[in-house]
């Protein structure tokens, strides 16, 4: 099964400090109970990642949302899913697959700057879920 988790978007962190890090909540919970194996496919439309260098990452982490209470329950200590860095030029195509999820998976996209504050650091991209049961 495919499942789009993100639409083409952009993401402009050239505000950054060097060697800073922000994340960006691409979904809260995405509902992965009945799978097994996960795949993230990562489309790179557009990369600008100016001198000194910086990078994107996108994490899946373990959660599982509360209808009596509205705390946000993620197992941010280890993540289920980090891909390798993004740098290269696009247009491109990054995956990571892992298996054995929990009930729901949060994903996050993580920009860090590199070693000069205010460079460029741009990405457009889009990305689906290919899960499947075994």
């Amino acid at each position: 099964m495919m499942l789009p988790v993100l639409e083409k978007r952009t993401f402009e962190f050239g505000y950054l400090a060097n060697g800073t890090s922000q994340d960006v909540v691409i979904h809260p919970a995405v509902d992965v109970s009945n799978f097994y194996r996960v795949r993230i496919v990562v489309r790179i439309h557009s990369l600008s990642i100016g001198s000194g260098g910086g990078k994107f990452i996108f994490k899946l982490q373990h959660t599982l949302p509360s209808e009596s209470d509205p705390q946000e329950f993620t197992n941010s200590s280890s993540d289920f899913l980090t891909m390798a860095d993004i740098t290269s030029s696009s247009p491109n195509i990054q995956t990571g697959t892992a298996t054995d999820p929990q009930a729901f998976l949060k994903i996050i996209l993580r920009a860090t700057q590199g070693s000069n504050s205010g460079a460029i650091l741009y990405g457009e991209f889009s990305a689906v879920l290919v899960l499947g049961v075994n």
